[in-house]
């Protein structure tokens, strides 16, 4: 898997979970989805970062 691949995989998963969130009832289950999907997010543009440093 390649860079812009997992770039738009990462980004895919993060808006399915936000529109999955907006179809559950309304209960405190969504927003820990939600902190879930954006903790996975910023660990991926960490390490993509951090990646980018290291070259």
């Amino acid at each position: 898997m390649d860079d812009k691949e997992l770039k738009q995989r990462t980004k895919d998963f993060a808006h399915k979970c936000v529109k999955l969130t907006f179809e559950l009832p309304k209960k405190e289950l969504v927003f820990p989805l939600l902190d879930e999907a954006n903790e996975l997010t910023s660990i991926f543009y960490a390490s993509r970062k951090t990646a980018r440093l290291k070259k």
